[in-house]
């Protein structure tokens, strides 16, 4: 049995007339239009899942980048730290007369060793058990 619709137009002076469809017919405008928007659907969805993985990266970058700066900002307090320290240890260890001659001369050496040790790279060991993924 054909499903008859009626047409409503707009424009006042088209005349009102009838659209026959058939059952296949209707069955095929149905399945077009469930495909496309299935089809809308995922690409809104990937769309979407592609913008939050975008944030993410973006949010884990900028943490990590403040974690680093807090990190090299911590070495750098560390090392201007040490220099007094080496000043005082030359200046107990050293006699007098060797003082005056090396002790700028070693702590200038030294200095250079310690911001290397700074400088080794940070690893962090955590128990399997208690690592989060």
């Amino acid at each position: 049995m054909p499903l008859s619709l009626e047409i409503f137009e707009t424009d006042p002076k088209a005349t009102p007339g009838r659209i026959v469809l058939d059952q296949i017919a209707l069955a095929r405008e149905q399945t077009a239009s469930f495909d496309n928007g299935y089809r809308a659907g995922w690409q809104e969805a990937n769309a979407s899942a592609a913008a939050h993985t975008a944030r993410c990266k973006a949010d884990l970058s900028q943490h990590l980048q403040s974690l680093s700066f807090t990190y090299h900002e911590a070495q750098a307090h560390v090392l201007t730290a040490l220099q007094p320290l080496f000043q005082h240890m030359v200046e107990h260890i050293l006699p007098r007369i060797a003082h005056d001659a090396l002790a700028a001369k070693i702590v200038e050496t030294l200095a250079p060793f310690a911001d290397r040790m700074g400088h080794t790279p940070l690893i962090l060991r955590v128990n399997p058990a208690r690592q989060s993924t």
